[in-house]
């Protein structure tokens, strides 16, 4: 598939800073403008993106149901925590995995499945279980209960994308890294373009 290299720009964008509003900034372009170079490539592989009905979608990696996509990496990105900024780790420069495990986590609800259990890195902890401190399922409660005294597992955009005055985000060192990536129906029409946008996009990413 022959796609113009600055609409992959333009996706990739979008992906990275998971709002059309953000990746607008980050390009130097109006939203309307992006929206519009975004809809192109919609027309050139006759497939949606970024909409609920969706031929393709960007997520972030595990999601409930995933089993039943098909699901293509897309980049992945460190994994930090985000702490009180009266917590005693809130000056480290660098926080290591393993000073968190008795700590108390804001974790996401039950029915969330391998969602909860990644952001609560149970696979990585050398089998110490996770203490759950609070359960939320809104950013406005995650970063209250964080400012209150838990901790959370987060993505660096979250330091972008949602602040609180009393909340700080720090690198985490010793946990795996949060993934992203394209997921689609399985046997859906179309999916030949569709798997060629993804070689495209993964290259375009692997190159920026």
């Amino acid at each position: 598939m022959d796609v113009d290299t600055r609409l992959l720009r333009y996706f990739a964008a979008v992906a990275e800073e998971g709002s059309l509003t953000g990746a607008a900034e980050r390009l130097f372009v109006s939203q309307p403008a992006l929206t519009k170079q975004i809809r192109r490539l919609e027309e050139e592989i006759g497939g949606r993106l970024f909409t609920r009905s969706v031929a393709a979608a960007v997520v972030r990696l595990p999601f409930r149901g995933q089993e039943r996509f098909a699901v293509r990496e897309l980049f992945a990105g460190e994994r930090g925590v985000l702490l009180s900024a009266r917590h005693p780790l809130a000056k480290s420069e660098m926080v290591e995995f393993r000073e968190l495990w008795d700590e108390p986590f804001v974790a996401a609800g039950a029915g969330t499945g391998a969602w909860r259990g990644h952001w609560l890195a149970e696979d990585e902890r050398d089998g110490h279980p996770a203490r759950v401190g609070a359960v939320t399922s809104l950013p406005d409660e995650w970063l209250g209960a964080v400012a209150g005294g838990c901790v959370a597992l987060a993505p660096a955009s979250a330091a972008r994308f949602h602040s609180h005055p009393d909340v700080v985000f720090r690198p985490v060192r010793g946990v795996s890294p949060s993934r992203v990536g394209l997921a689609r129906p399985r046997r859906r029409r179309n999916e030949a373009a569709l798997d060629q946008l993804l070689e495209a996009i993964a290259l375009r990413l692997t190159e920026s």
